[in-house]
């Protein structure tokens, strides 16, 4: 099994890229407990899935505290770290060190002793004023200790070398994915799902022509001589001449007998034959409505499939009957722009309902949502005539979510490639993401940090190397560090003299390190 050791400082890209050359597939990870990388327990997600993709297995161990300049003391908590990178975007480039501190003052001497040598001064005040006097005083230099121990505070900026540092990733955001990864640069969507309803209403736009049809009598003239003619009902017959066109179907079946011939002789003398047609009447209506399928008195008909000189048929009386208007109806437009509408409308209300859900970090994708219609009723159908309708609907949305951490520590895996040796990423980067497309169920999204990269410093050796330090102590300390341009000590409350001085108490140390002005 190999074994690996890193630092404090060793950056997360670093280790990934140590794994890649390993050629040990069981690996034995060490990382200080006053690593930042174990502040946030993705990084160690991040570090398993990278190992299990390439087939390889971890097993993490603590190291110790790499700082020989640092003392061990009983039951201290782990330093606070370089923040990690979900950090505040839009804030002053700076990061901060402090040791753990609390709401409730912590006195550097244990209350049994301070218990034990009041019960010794009290016994004492009995036996001799002297001793009286003498506690009063040690009293008050027990005060004094502890008044300098955990009032005094100092704040240190240092101003350190800086480079300007802009990065571009794209990721890719879906629900199919489990967890980060910064190989594939992918993170988990996370489903959000509720159910809305709602009603509307809006004017009809569709157009429809209604009336009644012209209906009459016509006779139907068969000229076949051998055999009678049957038409079923609805057959069509078709007017000739200025109604040529127009349609009109038989109310019955219709049987015409065949015609009879004649002859006679004309005024020349010459012979000549004539059919007399055999003639049936039969009622007749417009397939169509409206005024213009009214007919006159002689009008002719082409029946069926007949050719005229075999069959005809001829409207005695006339057709009368035909009216027509147009009305508003609900047209299939309609239909899907009120859908659409009420559609957006419930979406949006859904939105608003994920939105008090979210949990922290995590951000809604705009505009990318699964829809599914439960109830849909109108209050009147396609074609109905109405100035108005309404649709009453019942929707299931589906709304994803990520993870902005997630992202940003992608995003920050990323820059540490651009990051120039000796340089870390200052705290305080501004960072963006935008989504740039959606298709199947995955999102692209374009995250952008626009920051600083400034020198590194040990902060935590730093801290340990000014404790109870006097003031120019700890300017000519801070004047010898080649990786610190400048800085600046804030102590409070100003006390006089060989007072005045870096309290030994690391929680009452602030340091931050501030990108040095152009």
């Amino acid at each position: 099994m190999k074994t690996l050791e890193f630092g404090i400082g060793t950056s997360l890209a670093k280790i990934l890229s140590t794994l890649k050359g390993v050629e040990d597939n069981d690996i034995t990870v060490i990382i200080p407990r006053e690593s930042p990388l174990l502040e946030n327990p993705l990084n160690i997600k991040i570090l398993e899935k990278s190992a299990s993709d390439l087939g390889k297995s971890l097993v993490f161990a603590e190291g110790v505290r790499s700082s020989p300049n640092v003392e061990e003391e009983p039951n201290l908590e782990p330093k606070t770290a370089i923040p990690s990178p979900s950090v505040p975007t839009n804030s002053l480039p700076t990061h901060s060190f402090e040791e753990p501190s609390s709401n409730v003052t912590n006195f550097n001497i244990a209350p049994s002793f301070v218990d034990r040598l009041l019960r010794f001064l009290a016994k004492k005040v009995r036996h001799s004023g002297i001793f009286l006097i003498g506690g009063v005083a040690l009293l008050f230099l027990l005060g004094g200790y502890l008044f300098l121990e955990n009032v005094p505070t100092a704040a240190i900026n240092l101003y350190l070398d800086n480079q300007e540092l802009i990065k571009e990733i794209t990721v890719t955001g879906s629900p199919l994915v489990s967890e980060p990864d910064p190989l594939k640069k992918e993170i988990p969507l996370t489903p959000l799902t509720a159910t809305k309803s709602s009603s509307d209403s809006a004017k009809t736009t569709g157009k429809k022509t209604v009336g009644t049809s012209a209906t009459g009598t016509v006779t139907l003239r068969n000229y076949n001589t051998v055999t009678a003619k049957t038409f079923p009902k609805g057959t069509v017959i078709k007017a000739t001449d200025a109604l040529e066109g127009a349609k009109y179907i038989l109310d019955q079946v219709v049987t015409v007998p065949q015609g009879s011939t004649s002859s006679h002789i004309d005024s020349s003398g010459k012979k000549i034959n004539e059919t007399d047609p055999g003639r049936k009447d039969a009622t007749v209506t417009s397939v169509e409505v409206g005024t213009k399928y009214n007919a006159s008195s002689g009008q002719t008909f082409v029946v069926g499939t007949e050719g005229f000189e075999n069959v005809n048929a001829v409207a005695s009386a006339g057709l009368s009957g035909g009216t027509s208007k147009e009305v508003t109806v609900v047209s299939e437009t309609d239909v899907k722009n009120l859908t659409e509408k009420l559609t957006k409308q419930l979406v949006g209300n859904v939105n608003q309902e994920f939105g008090g859900k979210l949990s922290q970090g995590q951000k809604l994708v705009e505009g990318f949502s699964d829809t599914k219609v439960l109830q849909k009723d109108l209050t009147h159908q396609v074609g109905d005539e109405a100035e108005l309708f309404g649709i009453d609907m019942e929707l299931s949305v589906t709304g994803y979510a990520y993870n902005s951490s997630e992202l940003e520590t992608l995003l920050y895996i990323a820059v540490e490639s651009s990051v120039p040796e000796g340089y870390e990423v200052a705290q305080g980067a501004a960072i963006t993401s935008e989504v740039l497309k959606t298709e199947n169920k995955s999102i692209t999204l374009l995250a952008k940090l626009n920051g600083y990269a400034i020198t590194k410093v040990d902060r935590e050796n730093l801290m340990s190397s000014l404790k109870g330090k006097s003031l120019d102590q700890a300017e000519n300390f801070l004047r010898s560090q080649s990786n610190i341009a400048g800085f600046e000590i804030i102590l409070s409350p100003s006390l006089p003299g060989f007072l005045n001085k870096i309290p030994t108490n690391g929680s009452k140390i602030k340091i931050e390190a501030v990108k040095k002005s152009d």
